[in-house]
């Protein structure tokens, strides 16, 4: 099915004859005359009632007891309609305040493509939620951090090290120091605990800002959420508004006004997709009833690198658009869920002696061989066993469960996946394989992974993530021949 490439994205921008197709913005900066002190006690409530979860009815009940009690009472009643106000007009207050609005779009309830008008959804708009963010000196300043950094020589810390940055670089981009550089990624999730409906959030990550606070709350920025139950059949075309406004952006201008005169301007390039963002509609057209949705593997890769020649997806015209370098593999899904749920199911197979295994030779001709990661039932129940036995002695530092993964496994998460690879399966797992080579295989394989996972690269490092990476497959190819 063809997707609409002239859906239009809304925002609240406006647009001068003076500034051609730039897109304009006035300041609407929020400073501490904004509100009233009866609005930011208010506000802070309200926030304090979002981080403890508690129930409308509940809330409710305090806002009454605390207009009675609070020691500023007498002062704040002389402000105009001043109290302490309800939930609903903490947001309609906020709202009203920012210039960053929601904006909504037809959508299906059942995931189909975009524009079937059964059920409604809101995105942000990227211009409005930077023209926000431009408009304040602060943060426009801890916006400069990309323009303002420096590279070390031989080290990798950060994607403004990597080679697609500097070649765009050198291609005329990003030389404004107020551009802004993003990445866009979606993460699927369930609002209750036994949740039948499935939703899908678009986060986008600004690159611009330092390592200690990119990925806070504050500073990502939360674009959509595509309503239930199902995931979306098409999600490329649900990223069309979000797509479209960022193809303008790196174009024309996002310039902020004040006053009539011209505070800064910038444009918005997009630099990494995630890899599932794309993957999934990707996978969608090729087999839209076999594949899994949380399948986010290295073979998905295979299919990226070609997606560029074949595809229509908006995503793909990007001027920043550099190939299967622009789909983000993070650790969490590609060593993670990827390598280290793919070695849990190599072990964890069921054999029978009717079971056979074919190792295909470079002369496509076939060889009958042992598997060579069988492990059998009873060392996995040891192995299981260990791993209980050892929780009193994890550090308190562990970020993952450090469960049972053979008798519990509904309940794993990603990060219980990396603990799984990177400490279960040299020191437990490693010892029960069959042979040396194989032994050796995977644990070359769990140190390169290991190695992906520094926050320093050096060429040095990489020349050795790529030996212990390949080393397995030698070693493989070795134990067939």
């Amino acid at each position: 099915m063809e997707i609409d490439k002239d859906i239009s994205y809304k925002c609240g921008c406006h647009f001068e004859d003076s500034e051609g197709e730039a897109h304009i913005y006035y300041s609407n900066r929020i400073g501490s005359n904004t509100f009233t002190k009866a609005e930011l006690m208010s506000i802070h409530l309200s926030q304090l009632m979002l981080r403890h979860r508690i129930s409308r009815a509940t809330y409710r009940d305090i806002v009454q007891f605390v207009n009675t009690i609070i020691p500023d009472y007498n002062e704040i009643m002389l402000e105009p309609g001043a109290k302490i106000s309800h939930g609903k007009t903490v947001d309609a207050l906020l709202k009203s305040k920012s210039s960053v609005k929601d904006y909504e779009y037809d959508v299906c309830p059942n995931g189909c493509p975009f524009q079937t008008p059964s059920a409604s959804m809101k995105l942000m708009s990227v211009s409005d939620m930077f023209s926000q963010m431009l408009t304040d000196p602060a943060t426009r300043e801890l916006l400069h951090y990309r323009a303002n950094r420096e590279s070390v020589a031989g080290q990798l810390t950060n994607i403004f090290d990597g080679y697609s940055y500097k070649q765009l670089m050198q291609q005329g981009l990003f030389s404004n120091p107020d551009d802004i550089v993003i990445r866009l990624y979606t993460n699927g999730f369930i609002n209750q605990k036994k949740g039948k409906s499935s939703y899908t959030i678009v986060h986008a990550v600004v690159f611009n800002l330092v390592l200690s606070i990119r990925y806070t709350n504050e500073y990502l920025l939360q674009l959509a959420i595509l309503p239930g139950p199902k995931k979306p059949t098409h999600l490329d075309s649900f990223l069309m508004p979000i797509i479209s406004k960022i193809k303008d952006l790196e174009v024309h201008d996002l310039v902020i006004k004040s006053n009539g005169v011209e505070v800064c301007h910038a444009k918005i390039h997009l630099l990494l997709a995630f890899v599932c963002l794309v993957a999934e509609s990707a996978k969608q057209r090729e087999k839209p009833q076999t594949t899994d949705g949380t399948e986010c593997t290295l073979k998905i890769v295979l299919l990226l690198c070609d997606l560029w020649k074949t595809s229509k997806l908006a995503i793909l015209e990007l001027s920043t658009f550099s190939r299967s370098s622009f789909f983000a593999l993070d650790e969490l899904h590609l060593v993670a869920r990827g390598i280290g749920k793919h070695i849990y199911n190599l072990i964890t197979v069921s054999l029978t002696k009717e079971t056979k295994f074919f190792y295909t030779h470079p002369d496509d001709t076939l060889s009958t061989t042992e598997y060579p990661f069988f492990i059998p039932r009873t060392g996995l129940v040891t192995i299981g066993n260990c791993i209980t036995s050892s929780r009193p002695y994890i550090s308190v530092l562990f970020q993952g469960s450090f469960d049972n993964v053979f008798s519990i496994i509904d309940s794993t998460h990603a990060v219980d996946w990396l603990d799984f690879l990177l400490y279960i399966v040299p020191t437990l797992v490693v010892p029960f394989l069959p042979n040396r080579a194989v032994k050796t295989a995977v644990l070359s394989l769990v140190k390169g992974c290991a190695l992906t996972l520094q926050w320093t690269l050096t060429s040095e490092l990489l020349d050795e993530m790529d030996v212990q990476v390949i080393m397995p497959l030698t070693l493989y190819y070795y134990i067939q021949n």
